[in-house]
């Protein structure tokens, strides 16, 4: 094994043949239904509008945070945006108001470090939308209870947390200006007890502030904190009971504070209890009761300039003896004074839905949003209790697009992806041409079958494209698959079953003869083991192959939008290349099949084993020699490949070829005609790189494919490289528009390479090149920043073999 130097490319010295295109659009946006289960909306009044954010899965795999702008009617105001990506799957958002611009809080892991928390930030305005281009780090360490609130121009964060006392928690305090600057280098101590302290909250009167808390034996208490941060010596105590008073909820009239939480003090009934507190922290009277219903949850508070509204989840049970979360409402007069016995009833949700309401004021009135489902409704209520008599759908976003793949006819490509605008993941398509011309508009569905359809692969036999896919129709996983005309027309709607069994059909990949001949393989998961299976596709046919390829049931387990297997066809045969523990770690795995009747004709052998961290390979046909390329091999950030001859012999040793920054993704991999050319993620920097070598280890080219202004790449949600005509290759990668779709969406950009067509040598049989634009016959994605250093090392063993034309 040679390991090579990382150097940049121009250190090389070489001319670089490799340029990319301006950015493509795939498809045209529409507008669709949520997608997946939202939680824990927020809503903040500011001027003339009000900010919503929740937590959303709609990729169906990570949470994001999201935002939405609703007017004083009552009515969205734009498509919903992203405020922040991969949070975690609890996360509960903050929001709040300084006069000019909203700021949004969270607690999540640092991207760069999963191993450390921090309380994250990120600025949002009604005129230019996100401020930040990543959110900001707050604070460190694991700060799961947080509260937010702004007094004279400035955000206060407060939160529980390890102090100076490694055993238990206290509270402290972070100011961040209105320019997005934190204030304070090192959070400032709001309460340092002798007791454990959690469960934090505070509010704002507008000038000064009240932050209350659980104390673990002194129950719940506050403390006043100046606009400055300066923290009263007096620490009041609102409750004593020995039932620990938890969820306290704060708000203010603009002077005095409501203070809200849930408690079972001595022999008093348990619900959801208030107290005023003046402007110089002391009680305004003793704390009376709101509600008495055992299930009150997810409460907050919020004040129109009359009165005070407090909304609630409630479990309990319906008109039918049923058991449900309602959505529940009390007003409470400046005095104390509570308006509503029994509450106001808003909505009756599944029992399947966490009732999680919110509430701000509202013109002369509140406005209480809620999550059902995949819905995030709105309601109004006037001041006088009177709800209105319709709700709203605040969350109609644009189709989300990811795990894009693409092939290649010999005229045009079909890019197929994921995409959620029918409110579940299903699986598009659209034809390109080589000039960039997008066909297909919006794209059109292969299967509106309404369940999760994921993970697409595509190629070309000769007269269609042929896409599979994972598809939970049945409810369980199984592998379907479908033909596309060359004139975008739909063979086989629904698409037909490959494959079914009581265990999970995962990652297919595919690769054709270009004769009509396809080969499908995936992963079957039986929750304890994984093992690889396949099956030839004809014309719609479907014949299983007989026994699995990988021969024992020791494939490596993957997990979303990552890659495990890779298939190939050249030289009349295919290459089959998986993650396999067979030896213990994870090492990379082949086997040749052949193309006419899908046995195996080279058993499962070694392919690398330079390291027992091996994954996420990929790999492509040059007319003589496979090339498998993986990511772990020197380092388990680097990359590795291995070329394999077409009876299934590896050449050489296998090559360590630079680092990578996004180990747990595959790179893409294609050959263009005339060079290799391989795209993957710089990780963290929201880019792709993308780099070609020529069959004899020649480095060719390199371009780094930076984001479009308004838009940041996102390739966490994948990438797919695929050859098309003679030196051009497309690269097809997932973005973030913040603008005007505020969602992920596919762009491309054409590579072309200006080099000569690769010829075998005379001597050397030529094989049949790798179908049109096959590629690796699967999504792919990956991280790194240069593939560089002595791909030469295997130009001395394989030189003699080969010639340029």
């Amino acid at each position: 094994m040679l390991l090579l130097v990382v150097a940049p490319f121009a250190a090389w010295g070489v001319e670089d043949r490799l340029k990319q295109s301006s950015e493509l659009e795939v498809s045209t946006p529409v507008v669709g239904e949520p997608s997946a289960t939202i939680r824990n909306p927020v809503i903040t009044r500011g001027q003339d509008e009000s900010l919503v954010v929740w937590a959303d899965q709609r990729d169906e795999r990570e949470w994001h945070l999201y935002g939405a702008w609703v007017g004083s009617d009552g009515a969205p105001q734009g498509n919903t945006f992203l405020i922040g990506a991969e949070v975690p799957a609890g996360s509960a958002p903050l929001v709040a108001f300084n006069g000019t611009d909203y700021l949004v809080v969270w607690a999540g892991r640092d991207p760069a470090d999963v191993y450390q928390w921090r309380v994250w930030g990120q600025r949002v305005s009604r005129s230019t939308g996100v401020r930040e281009a990543r959110p900001f780090a707050i604070t460190s360490g694991e700060r799961t209870d947080i509260g937010l609130a702004a007094a004279n121009g400035v955000w206060f964060v407060v939160f529980a947390g390890w102090g100076s006392d490694a055993t238990k928690g206290d509270i402290h305090g972070v100011r961040v200006s209105a320019a997005g600057e934190v204030l304070d280098a090192s959070p400032f101590p709001v309460s340092h007890g002798a007791n454990d302290e959690q469960q934090v909250a505070v509010g704002s009167n507008g000038t000064g502030l009240l932050v209350a808390w659980q104390d673990q034996h002194l129950g719940l208490r506050c403390a006043r904190v100046s606009s400055s941060g300066d923290v009263a010596t007096t620490v009041m105590s609102l409750s004593t009971s020995p039932g620990y008073p938890a969820g306290a909820r704060i708000t203010s009239d603009g002077e005095r504070f409501l203070v809200t939480w849930n408690d079972e003090p001595g022999s008093k009934t348990w619900g959801m209890y208030g107290v005023r507190v003046d402007a110089n922290g002391a009680l305004v009277g003793a704390p009376f009761l709101i509600d008495n219903d055992y299930g009150v949850d997810q409460v907050r508070i919020a004040y129109d300039g009359t009165r005070y509204m407090v909304v609630f989840g409630d479990w309990r049970f319906n008109d039918e003896g049923l058991s449900r979360w309602f959505v529940q409402a009390v007003r409470i007069g400046t005095d104390g004074t509570v308006l509503d016995s029994p509450p106001l009833r808003l909505a009756e949700l599944d029992s399947s839905d966490l009732a999680r309401p919110a509430v701000a004021r509202e013109g002369n009135g509140f406005r209480v949003v809620w999550n059902s489902g995949a819905r995030l409704i709105s309601r109004t209520i006037t001041t006088d209790g009177l709800p209105a008599a319709a709700t709203t759908q605040l969350n109609r976003p644009f189709n989300s697009q990811s795990a894009p793949a693409v092939a290649f006819d010999g005229h045009q490509f079909l890019i197929v992806w994921e995409d959620g605008r029918s409110g579940v993941t299903n699986i598009y398509a659209t034809r390109m041409l080589p000039d960039g011309t997008s066909l297909d508009g919006a794209g059109f569905p292969l299967s509106a079958y309404p369940a999760a359809q994921r993970q697409p692969a595509v190629t070309f036999d000769g007269t269609h494209f042929v896409v599979a896919w994972e598809d939970k129709r049945s409810g369980n996983m199984d592998l379907y698959a479908a033909r596309v005309g060359t004139d975008g027309s739909l063979v086989d709607p629904e698409g037909f079953r490959v494959a079914g069994s009581p265990g999970a059909e995962q990652t297919p990949a595919l690769a054709s003869d270009g004769q009509g001949g396809v080969l499908a393989a995936w992963v079957v998961d039986s929750g304890s083991a994984q093992e690889l299976f396949g099956a030839r596709l004809s014309g719609g046919t479907v014949v299983p192959l007989s026994g699995s390829i990988s021969g024992q049931a020791s494939v490596a387990y993957t997990s979303a939008y990552s890659r495990n297997l890779t298939v190939s066809y050249g030289g009349g045969s295919y290459l089959v290349a998986w993650v396999d523990r067979r030896r213990g770690g994870s090492h990379i795995w082949g086997a040749r099949l052949s193309a006419t009747t899908g046995a195996v004709e080279t058993s499962p052998f070694s392919i690398s084993a330079m390291s027992s961290d091996l994954k996420q390979p990929v790999s492509a046909f040059d007319g003589t020699d496979f090339l498998v390329l993986w990511v772990g091999g020197a380092t388990a950030r680097s990359f590795g490949a291995q070329r394999i001859s077409v009876t299934g012999v590896p050449q050489g040793s296998p090559l360590a070829l630079g680092d990578s920054y996004r180990p747990d993704l595959p790179p893409g991999l294609a050959f263009d005609g005339s060079d290799f050319v391989v795209a993957w993620e710089v990780s963290f920097h929201h880019l792709l790189q993308s780099q070609s070598f020529s069959p004899l280890g020649e480095i060719t080219g390199n371009e780094r494919i930076d984001p479009t202004p308004g838009r940041r790449l996102d390739t966490y949600r994948g990438h797919a490289l695929a050859s098309g005509p003679a030196g051009q290759s497309l690269l097809v990668y997932t973005r973030y528009d913040s603008q005007p779709a505020n969602a992920f969406r596919l762009g491309a950009r054409l590579l072309s390479n200006s080099g000569p067509a690769y010829v075998p040598d005379a001597g050397t049989p030529p094989e049949t090149p790798e179908e049109p634009g096959s590629g690796c016959g699967c999504t792919s994605t990956s991280g790194g920043l240069w593939l560089v250093g002595a791909l030469l090392a295997w130009a001395g063993a394989m030189g003699s073999r080969r010639k340029r034309a």
